[in-house]
């Protein structure tokens, strides 16, 4: 019987998307007259909401714009998915933990761009649970999502460890009592670059 609960964040964590985020706002953007740098999106965008950051972006965009621009680049994310990297070695440690612990994602990401990056990879199964941004009303750094996950399995916090790197997520998971673990990811959105101009 597995004893122990382990909560991964999706992006930073498991997987650098940056690029993949970037390039896919970036279009998403351009299509409402929109130019995003990637200072911008480095200082705003990255581990955070997209409700959260884009008024910050593009402080002209209405509620609605904000939606269809969230929408489209959802629409635009698999496209984008060439430039993702795997935290090889973080799995390695999953693989090796996944006979004596339940295994997790806790994110704010889309279902849609969840599946689609798993997919991508052929993870798709590997995690005994998947939890998205439509799965709960209070996102990071509310610990709602830690909190869900753990009354699933039904897991205390003395049983569960979350790895997270955004300071966000890292403050859901401290709310949440569970242990702590702050990943690194080697070489993260060391790739992110504004693309040449012509």
């Amino acid at each position: 019987m597995k004893r122990q609960l382990i909560l991964c964040d999706l992006d930073g964590t498991l997987y650098d998307t940056s690029s993949v985020n970037f390039d896919a706002y970036r279009r998403a953007l351009a299509e409402e007259g929109i130019v995003l740098k990637v200072g911008d999106f480095r200082e705003y965008g990255l581990g955070n909401h997209y409700r959260d950051f884009l008024p910050r972006l593009a402080p002209g965009l209405s509620r609605e714009s904000i939606e269809r621009v969230h929408q489209r680049k959802t629409e635009l994310y698999a496209g984008c998915l060439g430039r993702a990297r795997e935290n090889t070695g973080f799995f390695r440690q999953l693989e090796a933990m996944r006979k004596d612990c339940w295994l997790a994602i806790v994110t704010t990401a889309s279902r849609a761009c969840t599946n689609a990056l798993l997919a991508h990879f052929g993870r798709t199964g590997f995690f005994d649970l998947v939890l998205c941004g439509e799965d709960v009303r209070c996102r990071k750094p509310d610990p709602e999502g830690f909190l869900s996950a753990m009354a699933h399995f039904g897991m205390e916090a003395a049983n569960t460890t979350i790895y997270e790197d955004s300071p966000a997520g890292l403050a859901a998971a401290r709310a949440s009592g569970a242990r702590v673990m702050e990943v690194t990811f080697p070489g993260l959105d060391s790739d992110l670059a504004d693309p040449p101009t012509d």
